[in-house]
């Protein structure tokens, strides 16, 4: 059985997702919404993409599908990816499956660093896993997985 392709609607999407706002980013061409999230007094940016051009209408099927990502600001400004979700495909379900997402994310985060504070993320070595402080190459701190 195949799921069923649907198209969602800017107004879908700011029902379901309550204190999120839309935000436009520099060189991204799809409404996202936004709220501030706070960790361990870190505050970060919880964004979903949500397929949907500026103008509030969907990709063509199969181009894209809905994320959920973790943003944090570091103390020179840069804006760093510390976290997101596996995709949410534009099928029938779909509002169900990005609150699923939405309602998980710290678990897409790592430890806070023990240099800075910022949220640590998973990286990989030759030696193996390991947790990386976002704020990389500013800040150097490291934790074990």
């Amino acid at each position: 059985m195949s799921a069923t392709y649907v198209q969602p609607t800017l107004a879908e999407f700011t029902t379901i997702l309550d204190g999120f706002v839309a935000i436009q980013l520099p060189r991204v061409r799809e409404i996202v919404l936004a709220k501030r999230v706070d960790v361990d007094g870190q505050a970060l940016s919880l964004r979903v993409f949500t397929s949907l051009d500026p103008n509030g209408l969907g990709r063509d099927c199969g181009k894209d599908a809905i994320r959920v990502e973790i943003f944090v600001r570091t103390s020179d400004g840069t804006i760093k990816r510390v976290g997101g979700t596996k995709r949410v495909n534009r099928t029938d379900g779909w509002q169900e499956r990005l609150l699923e997402r939405v309602a998980a994310w710290k678990n897409q985060l790592g430890p806070s660093c023990p240099q800075c504070g910022l949220p640590m993320v998973e990286r990989k070595s030759k030696s193996g896993k390991f947790y990386g402080c976002c704020g990389f190459p500013k800040c150097k701190g490291t934790r074990n997985v």
